[in-house]
């Protein structure tokens, strides 16, 4: 997954969509960068190949955490799935 900065070393611009899921239209990987350090989040590249590439403002984090629970493979230890601990 490519995800902040390796998102400017992959493409100029990019179709961005927001942490709250609405679409911000074509913008430069730099103005995409610089609005998800300015909420806090990370910017991950969604569907590189794309015209023109989509990336989404996110909790990286909270990503990985439901992609795993989603998985079976959450460490249910700290967090707060309904799956057996592994």
């Amino acid at each position: 997954m490519i995800r902040n900065e390796g998102v400017l070393a992959a493409t100029a611009s990019v179709r961005l969509i927001d942490h709250g899921g609405s679409h911000l239209g074509v913008v430069t990987t730099d103005k995409a960068l610089s609005l998800a350090k300015q909420v806090g989040l990370d910017l991950l590249l969604v569907s590189p190949q794309a015209t023109p590439p989509v990336a989404r403002i996110l909790d990286f984090a909270a990503y990985l955490r439901i992609s795993k629970e989603r998985e079976g493979e959450c460490n249910c230890s700290w967090c707060y799935c309904d799956h057996p601990e592994t």
